[in-house]
């Protein structure tokens, strides 16, 4: 039992010399133990084991006093690699990504989802295309992360149901033979808030608004994802706005989503959501009362999210790629609704731009490895 412990302490030790190291590196010895307070002798073994395991790098430091430049290490974020694949009705994309969470290449073709040996195929060709023009090993890659708008089993290998796509219950067992890698299946909306919880790093619990061409959502409780008695937590998109209002895809009426997705800025302007936002920042007044009417349900989404979790609200997908200019708009209008706050900072804008889901979906095997360290 004794031995067990110290094997125990020793990997906790070692966990906590890598993540300062990542979180806050390039680090001198010295300051490591000052900052965890933990022996040299043992810093300086467990840093032996990081280099051994090429986890980390040692380099002079550029700074000085005058004498020997102090040795730092900081973490070789390209030894291990995650991969995000996001499947939607119109596109598929890939991104390679690295242990710091940066994006190291993408790809993206237009192509409409079958659930098919040609599209397996597809995706077989465009990971394969990512791994080689990067020149990546098979050992690098930690595993891929497959994500679709769906609800997923608790085993990450199964499809409870979507409305999005015509997709089997099979799709797991029909497309794992032609990855080659370890892979798992991943909500779109967790994979997102995922990602955006991960940039934001300090935040303590999160939800994540989806404003695209149908609205999801997540939330991140004590940095862990909240997924609900049977996996399908914060569908915010469904959430009753005005009784008895438009009718949504889902079938049911008044939807948020029948009032906030993108789809209702493009199909009410005419244009794409790219023009929508250009002609509404030329201040053309056709697409200002149309954002208006948009803003003001948006706000009454946004409020009841705050009221139900108390937490920051992140508003992102494909809206919150354009929202930026607009924010303080909207938070004025959230502010006038709630009971309690007398700000509204806790609306965050999207801190990821660029394939929000697929990298959440690389970030799950990423964030899984980290952790065993």
């Amino acid at each position: 039992m004794k031995k067990r412990t110290n094997i125990d302490v020793r990997k906790r030790n070692r966990n906590a010399i890598y993540r300062l190291i990542y979180e806050k590196g390039p680090l001198s010895k010295q300051e490591i133990v000052s900052e965890l307070k933990i022996s040299l002798p043992t810093i300086t073994k467990d840093l032996e084991e990081l280099m051994e395991k090429q986890l980390i790098t040692e380099n002079d430091s550029s700074k000085s006093t005058g004498g020997r430049k102090p040795r730092v290490y900081s973490c070789n974020p390209r030894i291990k690699l995650g991969i995000g694949i996001d499947i939607t009705h119109d596109f598929i994309s890939i991104v390679l990504v690295d242990l710091s969470g940066n994006v190291i290449d993408f790809v993206r073709e237009k192509e409409n989802f079958k659930d098919c040996r040609e599209y397996y195929l597809l995706a077989e060709r465009l990971l394969e295309t990512i791994i080689q023009r990067n020149n990546i090993v098979h050992q690098q890659i930690l595993g891929v992360g497959i994500v679709i708008p769906a609800v997923i089993t608790p085993d990450n290998k199964g499809i409870v149901g979507t409305l999005a796509l015509e997709i089997s219950p099979a799709f797991y067992e029909n497309i794992q033979p032609y990855i080659k890698y370890p892979c798992l299946l991943f909500n779109d909306a967790n994979a997102g808030g995922y990602s955006e919880y991960w940039k934001l790093k300090h935040v303590k619990n999160m939800a994540y608004l989806s404003l695209s061409y149908s609205i999801g959502g997540s939330i991140m409780i004590n940095d862990e994802i909240y997924y609900g008695n049977n996996q399908r937590s914060c569908e915010f998109g469904h959430l009753t706005l005005v009784p008895e209002g438009r009718k949504c895809y889902c079938g049911k009426k008044g939807c948020v989503d029948a009032y906030c997705s993108a789809r209702v800025l493009s199909e009410s302007s005419g244009v794409n959501i790219e023009t929508f936002f250009d002609r509404l920042h030329s201040g053309d007044p056709q697409f200002s009362k149309i954002w208006d009417e948009y803003v003001y349900y948006l706000s009454i989404a946004i409020n009841n999210i705050r009221m139900f979790f108390d937490c920051d609200v992140v508003i992102g997908g494909e809206i919150g790629r354009y929202i930026d200019p607009y924010i303080e708009e909207i938070r004025a209008m959230v502010k006038n609704r709630n009971l309690f706050g007398t700000s509204s900072d806790y609306i965050k804008i999207s801190q990821m731009k660029f394939e929000t889901a697929a990298v959440g979906g690389a970030l799950f095997y990423i964030n899984e490895f980290i952790k065993n360290i």
